[in-house]
């Protein structure tokens, strides 16, 4: 499995999420293996709106971690997801 990864310091806004995270949930991986995707931290992101459509029309499974998963602006992005 490849894992693809997205750090809390790594360009998150809209264009940055684009450029990396869009691209490897679209595309099939290059050894056709089946892909993780891992973003770290999705609280302290700008761009939530983003990876909710990231979440809503990608074809891998995402991992999100984040410090208060109950925090009001991660409400749209939770009803989408599985807490664990």
């Amino acid at each position: 499995m490849e894992l693809v990864e997205s750090h809390a310091s790594d360009d998150r806004g809209i264009k940055g999420l684009e450029n990396n995270l869009k691209k490897s949930l679209e595309q099939q991986s290059l050894l056709q293996k089946k892909k993780l995707i891992l973003v770290e931290d999705v609280g302290s992101s700008g761009s939530l709106k983003t990876i909710n459509e990231l979440v809503k029309t990608g074809k891998f499974p995402v991992i999100m971690t984040t410090e208060d998963p109950y925090h009001p602006k991660l409400r749209t992005l939770k009803q989408k997801c599985t807490t664990i």
